[in-house]
Parts: structure tokens; C-alpha cells; sequence
């Protein structure tokens, strides 16, 4: 997504405390130490072969290698054949080292450059953090809850940009009857809803798909490329719902979601203050 103060949809009063709240924990509420492992290390001079038999049985695929008792590099398993620890030392990458407190968004973004990202703890490497870890409940319920706000967000956008649901138009009449009907079981059970609340996430991703002006806003070059985004959020809400793997079919899409993530707020910051 992209977009500044000018743009239409990003005008209005400051955002709400609730508002600043919410994108405040997606900038900083999961942190590097809350998906980290402990890092194994072994000496520089211990042999190859022998700690990657001890790596094997503890399925680990890396492990640090200590020079002088501090971790100064990585050794990985399937390179441990003949010589020492030494002989196979891959030397940090400062790039891809960060303290504990480093905000999730910026390791996924790491991940996605690199299978493992180091983290320091009292100024010493001292954890590991994987691309598995990216299965773990902190990091699907922070994706989650960030599609959730994605979709609120279309929803506060279809409100503005078509008034009295002149969206419908944009509608097939199989979807919008499926959409009347929700509505409908919704207020049989006291439910107070819009009918742009009983849309699914697609079907606002679609309606949106053809109002250039919020193409604009949010970077999507054309109704193509806002579909092919769609479909990529669309699955992944799916394997995050069902509990399915993320990071085998969905890491472009992690990774992306994880580098534009200010500007997702800053939109949603943006429909927040013009409610």
C-alpha cells in the first residue's frame, strides 16, 4: 500500500486513543524474544562431523560457533563434513541480527531474505529465530488479527467511497442476494449490521478492485494486481484459520504484508479519523 497526508482517504481528525492503540500493538506488541530459541553453540575447534551428528539428533539445521566464548558465527548441518566447526564458519551478518525487542514486522522481513535471523540478549548472541517459528500462536494470531483490521478497513472504504450502497452495482446478483440474506439471519438474532458488514473479504476486495481513486491510494497499479493481492490474503486467512502451515505457501505474501506494514496503518490511521 502506499499514500501520504494528502490522499482523500487519509484526511481527517486525529485517530481515535482505541485506533492508536490497536496499530500500536501491531508495530511493537510481539517483539524477536517472543518466537525465539536459545541458540546452541559449540566451540570453533570441535569436529565437524561430530556436532552435526549431535545437530541431527536434535533436528536442529544450525548452531553457533563460539571464538573466545562469544558466539562469532553459524555453522549449518548439512555443511559439517570433515575438518572443525571453524573450517565451515559462516560470520554474522550484522543485517541479520537484532536485539530482543526487535518489532516482529522486522524479523519477518529478515526471514524472508534469510532461513534464520540471530537475537541478542545483554549485548552477546544468545537466540535464534527460524522461519518455522513463524507457526507459532504469537506470530498467527498477530496475522490474523492484522487481516482482520485489513478487512475492517475495506469495509470503513466501501462506506466512503460509495455512499447509500451504490457498491451494489459492482456486485454479481448471486453474491449480493447471499450478502441480503446474512443481513437478514443477522437481524433475526438482534444483530445490528450493514450490509457492508454480511460482505465477505473478497467481495469488498472485488467492489474496491474498481475504484481507481483507492487503487491509488493504496498502491495497487490495477484491478489485476488488487485481485492477485486478494487472492494471496484470501488463502492465507484460510490456512491461518484451519490451523495449516503459513510459511510453505505463504511467505511471499507474510513477508510482504511485514514490509508494508506502516502503510497499512497509516491508512487505516487514515479511515479510522474520517469516521
Amino acid at each position: 500500500m502506499a499514500g501520504g497526508a494528502d490522499d482523500p482517504v487519509l484526511r481527517g481528525a486525529p485517530e481515535s486513543s482505541r485506533g492508536q492503540s490497536l496499530r500500536d500493538f501491531f508495530r511493537r506488541g510481539v517483539v524477536a524474544a517472543d518466537i525465539a530459541e536459545p541458540l546452541l553453540s559449540y566451540d570453533f575447534d570441535q569436529p565437524a562431523e561430530a556436532v552435526s551428528a549431535l545437530l541431527g539428533a536434535l533436528d536442529f539445521d544450525a548452531a553457533g560457533v563460539r571464538v573466545n566464548g562469544a558466539v562469532r558465527g553459524l555453522v549449518l548441518r548439512s555443511e559439517l563434513v570433515g575438518g572443525s566447526c571453524f573450517d565451515h564458519l559462516h560470520e554474522l551478518d550484522p543485517a541479520l541480527v537484532v536485539p530482543a525487542e526487535e518489532p516482529l514486522a522486522t524479523v519477518i522481513v529478515r526471514l524472508g531474505a534469510s532461513p534464520q535471523v540471530l537475537v541478542t540478549a545483554f549485548g552477546a548472541v544468545a537466540g535464534i529465530i527460524t522461519r518455522a517459528d513463524l507457526q507459532k500462536p504469537p506470530v498467527r494470531m498477530w496475522l490474523f488479527g492484522l487481516l482482520m483490521m485489513v478487512e475492517d478497513l475495506l469495509g470503513a472504504a466501501l462506506h466512503r467511497s460509495y455512499p447509500q450502497e451504490s457498491w451494489r452495482g459492482h456486485l454479481s446478483e448471486a453474491r449480493l442476494a447471499r450478502a441480503l440474506a446474512l443481513q437478514a439471519e443477522r437481524n433475526r438474532r438482534r444483530e445490528s449490521l450493514t450490509l457492508v458488514d454480511c460482505l465477505s473479504f473478497g467481495d469488498k476486495w472485488w467492489i474496491l478492485s474498481k475504484h481507481e481513486p483507492f487503487r491509488e491510494t493504496v498502491g495497487w497499479r490495477s484491478r489485476g494486481e488488487a485481485r492477485e493481492r486478494m487472492k494471496e490474503l484470501e488463502t492465507l486467512r484460510n490456512q491461518l484459520a484451519h490451523g495449516h502451515d503459513v510459511v510453505a505457501t505463504s511467505l511471499p505474501t507474510i513477508v510482504r504484508i511485514a514490509s508494508r506494514l506502516d502503510e497499512i496503518l497509516a491508512v487505516a490511521a487514515g479511515l479510522d479519523a474520517g469516521h
